[in-house]
């Protein structure tokens, strides 16, 4: 960029706003009817939505109409980058001087909300972790579900499956944990967020926490015992809410998961039974799949606790269903499926299949087809 090309107050405004972005986040400057980007923001964006790149006293710049931003949006967050939400705050007829303009929002792979832009088989997690002392805590938040748990761990090859299998957008560290080897390896190809120290600090976690949920303790939650993912919780729910400045009223909760509690089924056998995803998409097409015969609800979050619980099996629910057959049982327990968020409906039929009283794919929707009929009047449908 010209250094000598003669400054104006709108760019004086926009060089001030950009300055408070970290890296890797592109601004989207209201200006009229549309977001204009400039200098770096402006070539990188135009190179990633293939929009025409203009000049204005040597400094480059694109725009989109603000009416379409949603799908130029989709397309920067599918290429890894932030995007802040500049708008104008005040009415430009009424405004002395330049219009005041502030950052409203800003949008992150991990914090989409727009539904044409969400997969409905899956959570759009965002997640934090920490280490201290060989132990690990981990925090998943999905903020288009209001979703919100955390757990603790030792392994960091059982931590790496679980990141795997849930596959965040995105991942807050500490920053001085941002080159930890070990956490590195655990987060694989996850987008890495930095998140200051202090939001990690137990004091502060806390504080966040319970400002958040209007409580005195945690206590009544059941994660007195899991400081560590109670730290990442905090640093999580401080990114969203003061650096993101995204609304959380929606989540109201927090869970503890114990990895000792679940069946946990690798990547290979999910795949091999065919639980989410057809082995030949091409020719079998995803109506294939046992998430297909089960899936009778109607919104997202719904289908992705039927997913998830597909590929991680509620230990004490099986062992809770041992000496009865797996159609039986079924239909007994049918009711019960949608009010349970961690066994959700394919408890059942995972159960049977280990016992192999459900070898074939034909048998085993055959049989939750008949499941689903009899439940079809009930609050199923209405998940």
């Amino acid at each position: 960029m010209n250094q000598n090309a003669k400054t104006t107050p709108m760019m004086d405004q926009y060089r001030r706003i950009r300055r408070e972005l970290p890296e890797n986040t592109i601004l989207f400057f209201r200006l009229g009817d549309f977001y204009e980007m400039f200098m770096e923001d402006a070539n990188e964006a135009a190179r990633i939505l293939d929009i025409t790149l203009t000049k204005r006293q040597d400094i480059p710049m694109c725009g989109v109409p603000y009416h379409a931003a949603e799908g130029y949006l989709a397309q920067l967050i599918a290429a890894g980058k932030k995007v802040a939400i500049c708008e104008q705050v005040e009415d430009p007829a009424a405004a002395k001087g330049i219009v005041k303009r502030e950052i409203t929002r800003v949008v992150t792979p991990g914090t989409v909300l727009d539904e044409t832009s969400l997969d409905r088989t899956k959570n759009n997690y965002l997640a934090s972790l920490v280490r201290e002392n060989g132990r690990f805590g981990l925090a998943m938040l999905d903020l288009s579900t209001g979703a919100f748990w955390i757990e603790e761990s030792t392994s960091a090859g059982a931590l790496s499956g679980n990141l795997a299998r849930y596959a965040p957008q995105e991942c807050i560290v500490a920053e001085s944990a941002a080159n930890d080897t070990e956490i590195l390896a655990v987060m694989g190809r996850t987008l890495k967020t930095i998140g200051e120290d202090w939001t990690f600090e137990s004091a502060s976690a806390e504080d966040v926490l319970l400002r958040h949920f209007k409580v005195h303790s945690l206590k009544g939650f059941g994660c007195e015992n899991s400081p560590l993912g109670l730290r990442a919780a905090g640093a999580v729910l401080y990114y969203v809410n003061t650096g993101l400045r995204r609304n959380l009223a929606h989540v109201r909760r927090i869970q503890v998961k114990n990895p000792d509690d679940y069946l946990l089924l690798d990547e290979t056998t999910i795949m091999n039974l065919e639980l989410i995803a057809p082995l030949n998409p091409a020719r079998q097409g995803p109506k294939s799949t046992l998430l297909s015969v089960l899936d009778t609800t109607v919104q997202r979050w719904a289908r992705g606790c039927c997913a998830t619980g597909l590929s991680a099996r509620c230990a004490t629910f099986l062992l809770s269903m041992r000496g009865s057959t797996p159609l039986k049982h079924l239909r007994q327990t049918a009711h019960c499926w949608p009010k349970c968020a961690n066994c959700s409906a394919g408890c059942a039929i995972w159960n049977g299949l280990c016992r192999g009283s459900v070898p074939a794919a034909a048998t085993r929707a055959t049989c939750v087809l008949s499941v689903n009929r009899s439940i079809n009047s009930r609050s199923s449908k209405n998940c």
